[in-house]
């Protein structure tokens, strides 16, 4: 009991310490450019590219010591059972829009599109809906295709369970992205001239101006080897609009996933 408070302490300090480094970074940071900016006008081009590029070195060298660092200190933790990961973003991400790409927008985007961000949760009476229409789907598709509700010892269980959550949410941070990160991924998602994209093959995702994207779609379309037009009506008369398609491709789905769980059902009795 008492290693285990220990180590609670431990983690929630070491937290603390990982705040108020990375808050230091960010205003030290915001610094050196706010510094740089003004040397702009009172050295040359030649000069303050130079500068510039000294002070990538400068970091590119400490970032490899701190990982490093890392590295030790977790190949100790763990008696060498668990790696750190480092990826180059030169190997998942790639650029081939107008726009350059600065070094942590190029980290945020090196986690990988389907990366999870810890967010805190705003609207726990939301929370907790969708938490029970998720059960009562599962529950519907699965044991119980005619119910029309959850049973009140189920609907319980789930309100507890959905307010450990709650009380265990109020006081979390974002842990996984720093704030820097954060804030390169809103400047990415107001730019409207570009499009994020997953690549065809890998993890690797890509980035394209918006309007080459748009182009290369229509020369797709207009091949007509990947894609074909539907008819305006299906067989039986009715329009074939993406809403009715994808409304026909659920109940069919809904109606295999129900004739198998009842198969399976059977077969265990």
């Amino acid at each position: 009991m008492k290693h285990n408070i220990y180590y609670q302490h431990q983690r929630k300090y070491l937290q603390l310490e990982y705040y108020q480094k990375s808050r230091n970074s960010l205003k030290q940071q915001l610094e050196v450019e706010a510094l740089t900016k003004s040397l702009k006008n009172k050295i040359n081009s030649i000069e303050y590219e130079l500068l510039n590029k000294h002070f990538d070195k400068l970091k590119q060298h400490k970032r490899t010591e701190i990982r490093l660092a890392h590295k030790i200190k977790i190949a100790k933790l763990s008696k060498g059972d668990v790696k750190l990961d480092i990826i180059n973003p030169n190997k998942v991400v790639y650029n081939i829009s107008a726009r350059s790409l600065t070094e942590v927008e190029e980290s945020i985007l090196a986690k990988g599109l389907q990366f999870c961000i810890e967010t805190k949760i705003k609207n726990p009476i939301e929370f907790k809906t969708e938490i029970e229409m998720m059960a009562f789907s599962i529950l519907k598709q699965l044991h119980e295709p005619n119910e029309t509700s959850l049973n009140s010892s189920l609907t319980e269980c789930i309100q507890r369970a959905a307010n450990q959550a709650l009380r265990i949410n109020k006081n979390k941070k974002i842990i996984n992205v720093n704030k820097n990160e954060l804030i390169a991924l809103k400047c990415l998602i107001k730019d409207q001239n570009i499009v994020i994209m997953k690549a065809d093959k890998g993890f690797a995702c890509v980035i394209m101006d918006k309007d080459h994207y748009k182009s290369k779609v229509i020369e797709l379309l207009l091949t007509g080897t990947s894609f074909k037009k539907m008819n305006e009506l299906d067989e039986r008369g009715k329009p074939n609009t993406i809403e009715y398609v994808v409304k026909k491709m659920e109940i069919i789905y809904i109606k295999i996933i129900t004739t198998s769980s009842n198969h399976l059902g059977k077969k265990e009795r």
